[in-house]
């Protein structure tokens, strides 16, 4: 469990490296939000949510795809707010969003479908996974800056893609 018997973060008990430390506290507002019952977990069911809320707000023109203008306003945005999100010291999380981005775009028409996204980001959920139970802990969610196995988790062609309005 992630947290301590009075409430506080593990990393305000425990010995916490402080490199750890500072990505763990950067991380917890974006957990916070994905964690909806606030057990420090995130259960399948609120990593979907978490999935469809971000497409549906990324897609304005309500067409079912990141369209190619939506795609440039959500990289601006992620740019602007890449410091706040990520940290200042490390200059390359907009190539790797770009990187990110194109990996997600199956089928290199330049737009991202519901099916497209929920694939590749799910696929990312499961290689935090590092105990394979289909939740990721919070100790487990900042292992998205470290190396996550490529073969961790589910392969993304066997992820059963929810109807984005269900």
């Amino acid at each position: 469990m992630a947290v301590t018997h009075d409430d506080r973060p593990f990393w305000e008990t425990e010995k916490v490296p402080a490199k750890l430390v500072k990505r763990y506290e950067r991380r917890y507002p974006f957990f916070k939000k994905i964690d909806l019952n606030k057990d420090w977990i995130l259960q399948p069911q609120e990593i979907d949510k978490a999935l469809k809320v971000a497409f549906k707000k990324g897609d304005a023109n309500k067409s079912g795809l990141w369209e190619r203008d939506e795609l440039d306003k959500h990289r601006a945005d992620f740019e602007e707010n890449r410091e706040e999100s990520h940290g200042g010291f490390n200059k390359d999380r907009v190539k790797r969003y770009d990187q990110r981005m194109k990996q997600a775009d199956k089928n290199e028409d330049g737009a991202l479908s519901w099916e497209e996204y929920y694939k590749f980001f799910r696929a990312r959920y499961y290689r935090m996974d590092n105990d394979g139970d289909e939740e990721v802990e919070f100790r487990e969610f900042r292992t998205i800056d470290d190396k996550m196995s490529p073969s961790g988790g589910k392969d993304a062609a066997y992820i059963k893609v929810p109807a984005l309005n269900e």
